[in-house]
């Protein structure tokens, strides 16, 4: 069995024995394999605060995956669409940002994020030759900081 089927079981069968009625997608996206997971009921319990549960959810299945699958690649699970509704508004900030940026010439400094969301906003602006982004900071408190292009 290919690597996205037995992903996909892995995940179905977690959820199952969780007690979510639950679809599960997974799709190749180069290097990464993405769980896409419907959730018919408890879409909220599953997911948590700010995305805390899914969080917990995708280590485990990646800790898992991990023992079961051989040279697993790297594993996102989003349940019904909450990572990319996400991830699509924290781009929009972004490039809001960037342009407020642009124009007053000042930097600015995003609140402390995961390393899911540093990524999505450096890789937004990083074909704009008027910004730099920089991550700074340790652990839970690491934050991007957008600044204008000397």
């Amino acid at each position: 069995m290919e690597t996205p089927l037995l992903l996909e079981a892995l995940v179905d069968d977690l959820l199952q024995r969780m007690g979510f009625d639950a679809r599960v997608t997974v799709r190749e996206t180069g290097t990464t394999l993405a769980a896409d997971v419907d959730v018919r009921e408890g879409a909220g319990a599953l997911i948590g605060n700010r995305g805390e549960g899914l969080d917990a959810l995708e280590d485990l299945v990646r800790r898992i995956g991990r023992r079961r699958i051989p040279d697993i690649p790297r594993v996102v699970v989003d349940v019904n669409g909450y990572r990319r509704e996400q991830a699509t508004a924290l781009r929009e900030y972004a490039r809001e940002i960037a342009d407020r940026v642009r124009r007053s010439r000042e930097a600015y400094t995003f609140k402390p994020m995961s390393s899911r969301e540093r990524r999505i906003i450096h890789l937004e602006l990083a074909a704009r030759a008027d910004i730099i982004t920089e991550s700074f900071g340790e652990g839970e408190g690491r934050h991007v900081v957008v600044r204008p292009a000397l």
